[in-house]
């Protein structure tokens, strides 16, 4: 869930994107796995589902162990960059982004997929 205001508009870097709507100190934490608003799904179940479900998932969750992580707020529209201005980590609070260093108010909130989706390998040709 994220805990900072936030729009979603295009993205010079693919589509849509999501960008800060306040400034964001460098540190603040800006998203954090809510288990009571964000879906964790078992990778196992998803071979119940219909195809257009799993082109869905494919597109907007990302793996973690053997589940996967549907935000269901905005967060899904955290694009790619191997320069991100988040960082992404799993510690004492969960699985968190945190601000890496000052973000204003209408730069685009990026992460390193490869730091948290176990399945970035598989994908990461997209983005050469």
């Amino acid at each position: 869930m994220l805990l900072i205001k936030t729009i979603i508009k295009e993205s010079p870097i693919a589509g849509l994107g999501l960008f800060a709507d306040e400034f964001i100190p460098k540190g603040t934490v800006i998203w954090k796995l809510n288990p009571l608003i964000d879906k964790i799904i078992p990778v196992s179940e998803t071979a119940s589902f219909t195809a257009l479900e799993r082109e869905f998932l494919e597109k907007y969750a990302y793996r973690e162990g053997d589940n996967l992580i549907l935000c269901s707020d905005n967060g899904r529209y955290f694009n790619h960059s191997s320069h991100p201005n988040t960082l992404d980590l799993i510690d004492e609070r969960g699985s968190v982004s945190v601000a890496k260093k000052d973000i204003e108010a209408g730069e685009e909130l990026v992460s390193d997929y490869a730091s948290f989706d176990a399945d970035f390998k598989t994908y990461s040709h997209h983005f050469k």
